[in-house]
Order: structure tokens, then C-alpha cells, then sequence
């Protein structure tokens, strides 16, 4: 990331180019398809790719040059995003950072590449703003995860939640993820066609009408004021700040989270509701995920 004469930044998402390794047809190749993602276990993960790759060559350690598939994106003081450019790269990252270590930064305002930290945080709380104008719904998400003994007995259990540096990366990830679809509209009025390039895009359709009907019941019988009819993605966030700092909060995101469509992959775009975006799509993590790096290869 860095701040242009113009007033304007740029953000670079660097993610591994994991096509340089996996050619289309390859044993490897085959064998991702077949898995299709990583699956992760409790205690421990069942990779797609070989460990050599995940670990090795397709990951990003400081101080280590990687092939990687880069989306350079403009953005206004505001937000905005006002160009961007795609491209194959050799990068050398300088600094791994932990979620706790950038978190501690954004509280601080000290520590190390502070100043590009706490640039990244405003960019993020800029770009999440206006996704929520434009539609996007504030789920708050929880994870569990279990400790486990030597014998891999669960013994406990802790919630992480989402912090300001998780939303920092997801926010960037967003952005790139969106600006590759969006891509598409570009390359089609570049080659003068009628259709789209083929893709696959990451959907998320609107609600199921009974299931938000059977959730908005239940959030009315606890007190919350809900309007009548088709409720909107505002209106669904109105509801999620009304349980702001109450003790049903988790109870309230679950009704609403479980009453959504799921998000698929598919060819044909309707959207991504959740996200309030009407382009978008899986760049950022071939490595895990088959249909990214089918992304990849479409893209080049």
C-alpha cells in the first residue's frame, strides 16, 4: 500500500501464483479437482495441493521471492475505487505479522511498520462503510476452536471473534476479490462481445421468504421492533444494531445467518446478497480452494 501524489492510495493484494506450479491436466491438477478444497479438521487439515506447495513454494515468508498473481487497485480518499490492474509478479515479502500482533498496532498506534498498519485500518473502516451503504449485511461471525490433549481429547473450547485486524485483511480480500469479477464487464467491452468471458462466480441469493419470516418471529416475540414486509439488507442491519451489546446478540445473528440462502459457486452471476455486490468471486486463495485457481487461469 502506498499514498500517491494524487491524493489518491494504492493497494496491492498479492496472492501466490499457484498456476505457475499446477498446469491444467497435471497429476496434481487432477487431484485438486478431485478434492476441491482443503478440509479442515479438528485437529489438523487434509490439504488439496502437496504440502511442498501449500508450505513451500505457493507461500508467501518474508524475505523469500514468490511467483504471485497480483491486483493492484486505486482507490479516492473516499473509497472509490478508481482503477486497477491485474498482473503476474515476483514479490519478496519483508514482515509476517500475527492478527494479534496488527492488533495491538491499530490500539497502540505503535510498533513495527506502524504507520502502514494503522493506513491499512483506515482504508478498511473506509471500504467496510461503504459496502454497508450499498447493502452489505454486518453479521458478526464467531469461530470455535477445541483444545485438544495428547490423546486429541477435546478438553475446552475458546470463540474468536471478529477484530479490527481480521477485518482489515477480509476488507482487502473483498476488494480483490470483487475487482476480478468486475473484471469481466472490462475484457467484454475490450473484445466487443455480447456475453461475458465464462467464470465462476461466488453467488449468494436473496433469503428463503418462509425462513426469514420464521427468524423475524422469533426476534419480535423477543422485543425488537421489525418492520412488516420484504426487508431490505438495512433493515436487516438496523436489527443486528438493536442487539448491539444485548445478551441475545449471538442468538439474533444466528436466526438471521441460518435464514440466509447459502453462497454457492456458479456460472451463471445473481449476485452476492450478503455482500451487497453484484460482481463477485473467489481470487484469493488457490491454494485451498479449486475454483480460485480455476479463476486464476481464466483470468490469464
Amino acid at each position: 500500500m502506498k499514498q500517491l501524489k494524487n491524493g489518491n492510495i494504492e493497494l496491492g493484494v498479492h496472492i501466490a501464483d499457484v498456476t505457475h506450479y499446477v498446469k491444467e491436466g497435471s497429476l496434481i491438477d487432477e487431484e485438486a479437482q478431485r478434492r476441491g478444497n482443503s478440509t479442515y479438521l479438528v485437529d489438523g487439515v487434509v490439504p488439496m495441493l502437496p504440502e511442498r506447495l501449500s508450505n513451500g513454494l505457493c507461500s508467501l515468508v518474508p524475505n523469500q521471492p514468490r511467483f504471485a498473481y497480483s491486483v493492484f487497485m486505486e482507490f479516492s480518499p473516499k473509497g472509490e475505487r478508481v482503477k486497477y490492474r491485474i498482473a503476474e509478479s515476483v514479490i519478496e515479502s519483508k514482515r509476517r505479522f500475527t492478527y494479534d500482533e496488527a492488533q495491538k498496532i491499530i490500539e497502540s498506534g505503535v510498533g513495527d511498520q506502524a504507520d502502514l498498519v494503522l493506513a491499512l485500518h483506515a482504508l478498511g473502516r473506509t471500504l467496510y462503510s461503504n459496502r454497508m451503504i450499498a447493502g452489505g449485511i454486518d453479521f458478526e461471525s464467531q469461530e470455535v476452536k477445541f483444545i485438544l490433549d495428547a490423546n486429541k481429547m477435546i478438553i475446552g473450547a475458546t470463540v474468536k471473534t471478529r477484530t479490527d485486524a481480521t477485518s482489515l485483511v477480509e476488507e482487502c480480500m473483498l476488494a480483490a476479490n470483487r475487482t476480478v469479477a468486475e473484471h469481466l464487464h472490462t475484457l467484454k467491452k475490450e473484445w466487443k462481445t455480447k456475453q461475458l468471458p465464462p467464470f465462476i462466480y461466488r453467488i449468494h441469493d436473496d433469503p428463503e421468504p418462509d425462513r426469514l419470516a420464521d427468524a423475524v418471529a422469533v426476534i419480535r416475540a423477543l422485543g425488537y421492533d421489525v418492520p412488516s414486509g420484504k426487508l431490505t439488507p438495512m433493515q436487516l442491519n438496523a436489527i443486528i444494531h438493536q442487539a448491539h451489546d444485548r445478551p441475545e446478540k449471538p442468538v439474533i445473528n444466528q436466526l438471521l445467518l441460518r435464514s440466509m440462502a447459502k453462497a454457492v459457486y456458479a456460472e451463471t452471476n445473481v449476485g452476492h446478497y450478503g455482500l451487497g455486490f453484484s460482481d463477485y468471486a473467489h481470487f484469493t486463495s488457490p491454494i485451498r480452494r479449486y475454483p480460485d485457481l480455476f479463476v486464476h487461469r481464466v483470468l490469464k
